[in-house]
């Protein structure tokens, strides 16, 4: 570039002080003889001009009394001449004026100055000079290849026009004759010194100017009328992959696809035609060609620069391909995510939607944008989101706006909405999220909630939960009853306000000693309600939150007063069985004749039937089975009174009818209504080898060796009924060496199997018959078994009783 036709120098910072920069002597100390004259005019003249005293001693170029400290940096000129006089005589005269002056007695050592760091930038210098003249310096630092070019006001005797004319061609700015009229000097200097700055001052803009071009985001190119660039920032480089100056001189059609060149170069010509500030930025559509051959979207911006023939051009290019990449991204983004985007007008139509929401309801594209967005609500939602839609289109926003949409199979979404609207844009800017999964779970927990709620208040128990201080926070229905009768009456308050203070003082305590130790305590209370005292077994624990801290207190409190009632029951069910067991004949009995043996199995803990075999005369044996109708501790009961009556009656030598005679009075007295007796009691004479039997509502079974089998019928009615049925004679028979007598109780023969099937007596018989030639005991085993194997169990619902007798 050049200013006012002269090359621009390279804009380099000098900014040094000028304290700092080196001072050249006086001109005085260069001389060779100390006094120089002009060579046209002579001293006096001039020291007339100056008003300086005639001998050269008076001229003090260095006298501080001629300086002037309210300028700080005043405008550095040099004066070269090999005339010491005149060159003083300007010194003088221009520190006088405010400026700094260095000065050089011949051309050389002006050059030297002038091709320095800190060269004044204002000089005035002789025409004849020794060593280099100055038209030669002219040439050297104000021709065309000067790179710092300074202002040079010529100085010499010569007036003739040639003179002026080769001055000046050489370089010079300015012109001034000797001897030099002070006012014209002054004028002159004043003016190169303006040139000098507005100089500086438009250098200094210029380096802002390439500085800013430098580094500036955009690409700038300068194209010439012929398509040529001249110029390119470091940014237009980086943006086609080259070096700055390698683009000077190249097409500009180097930058564009080869196959759209040709259509370049007409664009660019029809351009020209009319040009003007235009921006060419179309979403990438303008495509420029990389060093490497890489195709990249640009913008480009073109602007004709004024007062230039011909046309030149400045164009700055901007790389889309980041913006592109960032687009890319969004719209990526956009249609990838779960969650739904969309713009909708305030009079209620779809603008534009991410496919999240034809995901979702379902609709073809064309439809939900024919269609108004208020058709895909649920219909019991409408007026809700009418009501938002009208309150959002006066500006503002929403947050977690919930409804529910219908997608095209009918089936409800819930939709949880963020929304924003400008006011006066007509336009929402929504953000929806499916939150269906969450609402059915949410219902799920509260139904969850309300039936652990329900399970809390129906469990047999006192449950509560307390802070760490001792209050409650939570207890069910059944602690609100026997504490405060609701839980709004007892949250808040502590154990004091409820219950006796030692018991209270009790409950602190082993709440205390659970947040020491972290452990559950379980204790035994006892608490006077209104229907009597009651005894609780209690669990209290920690709960202990995420943080492993343990955040509150519970306990779980249950009525145990029916089940120590229930274990003390146990207890005495113990007792009645052991002492019912002693009821039992203890061991078989073997006489001389006879063996006989016994057993039952209880249908519960206690036993309602009753056998016993027992010497009641001499030589004679009485052998009994009853059965009291029913299960459980009255029966037991019952059993017990006729154990204890028979035998007493039996060893007072009583004959088995009138046995049965006392039994069935005094069961008709003691028995309920609903309750009987029924009992076979037979009498063995082993004297007369003859066996005696009655049967009241009960049967036995005689088994032969030869395994005949005779039934023994029953021959009255059941016992306890009718208290005045007369008892008839006694059956006898005489008795054999290996029959066998078998008396049982109907828990026997009327077990069922799984089908329904009843044991029956002709299946004990035969059991019976197949085992008649073991022991007694081993017989019994035999029938106990043949049950167990026919009902594939060995509980059975009634209570089994099985006596043998074996004569021998």
């Amino acid at each position: 570039m050049r200013v006012n036709g002269t090359p621009r120098r390279t804009l380099t910072v000098l900014r040094r002080r000028a304290d700092d920069e080196p001072r050249l002597a006086s001109a005085g100390s260069h001389s060779p003889t100390g006094v120089v004259t002009d060579r046209v005019h002579g001293r006096p003249e001039w020291c007339q001009l100056s008003g300086l005293p005639e001998t050269p001693n008076g001229i003090d170029g260095g006298s501080s009394s001629m300086s002037r400290p309210w300028r700080r940096c005043p405008l550095r000129i040099l004066v070269a001449d090999d005339d010491l006089v005149s060159l003083q005589i300007l010194q003088r005269f221009l520190q006088n004026l405010g400026y700094e002056v260095v000065t050089a007695t011949d051309g050389e050592q002006a050059a030297r100055i002038l091709d320095s760091e800190v060269a004044p930038r204002l000089a005035i210098v002789d025409w004849a000079m020794p060593g280099m003249t100055g038209i030669e310096l002219c040439r050297r630092f104000c021709g065309p290849t000067a790179t710092n070019p300074v202002h040079v006001i010529l100085l010499t005797a010569r007036t003739g026009n040639r003179d002026l004319v080769e001055g000046l061609g050489a370089g010079a700015s300015d012109y001034i004759r000797k001897p030099f009229d002070p006012e014209e000097l002054r004028a002159r200097v004043q003016v190169g010194a303006t040139i000098v700055k507005l100089r500086d001052r438009i250098e200094r803009r210029m380096q802002e100017f390439e500085d800013y071009l430098a580094d500036c985001p955009l690409g700038v190119l300068l194209v010439e009328r012929d398509g040529s660039i001249s110029y390119a920032n470091a940014r237009a480089g980086l943006i086609f992959g080259y070096l700055p100056d390698e683009l000077i001189g190249q097409p500009l059609e180097l930058l564009v696809p080869a196959p759209l060149r040709e259509l370049h170069v007409q664009l660019r010509e029809n351009y020209l035609r009319s040009p003007a500030a235009r921006m060419l930025a179309d979403r990438g559509s303008i495509v420029g060609q990389r060093r490497d051959g890489e195709m990249i979207p640009l913008a480009v911006g073109l602007n004709r620069i004024p007062l230039q023939e011909p046309v030149r051009t400045a164009c700055t290019v901007l790389d889309l391909t980041p913006l592109r990449s960032a687009e890319e991204q969004l719209e990526q983004f956009f249609n990838l995510s779960l969650d739904i985007f969309c713009i909708a007008s305030t009079d209620g139509y779809l603008l534009q939607w991410n496919p999240a929401l034809s995901r979702l309801l379902g609709y073809p594209e064309a439809e939900m944008k024919s269609r108004s967005m208020f058709d895909f609500v649920h219909p019991d939602d409408l007026t809700r989101i009418r009501d938002e839609v009208q309150r959002l289109s006066l500006g503002g926003e929403t947050v977690e706006f919930h409804c529910r949409l219908r997608s095209i199979e009918g089936v409800d979404f819930w939709i949880e909405w963020n929304a924003y609207a400008l006011a006066g844009r007509k336009r929402i800017y929504a953000v929806g999220r499916d939150i269906t999964d969450r609402i059915r779970a949410e219902e799920q927990l509260q139904y969850l909630r309300s039936r652990e709620r329900l399970l809390l208040n129906n469990i047999p128990a006192n449950i509560s939960i307390k802070d760490l201080d001792g209050r409650y926070e939570f207890v069910n229905r059944r602690h609100a009853e026997l504490i405060s009768g609701s839980l709004e009456n007892a949250v808040g308050k502590t154990a004091f306000e409820f219950f006796a203070e030692s018991l209270a003082l009790q409950i602190r305590q082993q709440e205390t000693a659970i947040l020491e130790r972290r452990e559950p305590i379980t204790v035994e209370e006892k608490l006077t309600l209104k229907d009597g005292d009651h005894d609780y077994l209690t669990v209290r624990f920690p709960l202990i939150d995420n943080s492993g801290s343990v955040c509150a207190l519970a306990s779980v409190s249950t009525d145990i007063s029916e089940t120590l009632r229930s274990r003390q029951m146990e207890r005495e069910l113990d007792i009645a069985q052991d002492f019912q067991r002693h009821l039992y004949p203890q061991s078989r009995m073997s006489t001389a004749g006879v063996e006989i043996a016994g057993s039952n199995r209880a249908a519960s803990r206690l036993c309602g039937d009753y056998y016993d075999f027992f010497e009641s005369r001499p030589q004679c044996v009485l052998v009994g089975v009853a059965d009291v109708s029913g299960h459980g501790v009255g029966p037991a009961l019952q059993m017990t009174n006729v154990c204890c009556l028979t035998r007493v009656l039996g060893r007072m030598k009583f004959r088995p009818e009138n046995i049965l005679s006392q039994l069935n009075e005094n069961l008709c007295e003691s028995l309920p209504d609903d309750s009987f007796v029924s009992m076979f009691l037979a009498e063995i004479n082993l004297a007369e080898k003859s066996v005696s039997y009655l049967g009241a509502g009960h049967e036995g079974l005689l088994v032969h060796p030869d395994g005949a089998v005779r039934h023994l019928e029953s021959t009255h009615g059941l016992l306890g009924i009718d208290p005045t049925m007369p008892m008839s004679p006694m059956s006898t028979l005489p008795i054999h060496a290996g029959e066998v007598l078998v008396l049982f109780t109907d828990g026997v023969w009327e077990t069922t199997n799984p089908r329904q099937e009843q044991f029956g007596l002709q299946r004990t018989a035969e059991v019976i018959r197949q085992s008649r030639g073991q022991t007694p005991q081993e017989i019994i085993e035999s029938v106990f078994a043949a049950m167990d194997e026919f009902t594939g169990s060995a509980t059975h619902p009634d209570d089994a009783t099985v006596v043998v007798v074996k004569f021998l």
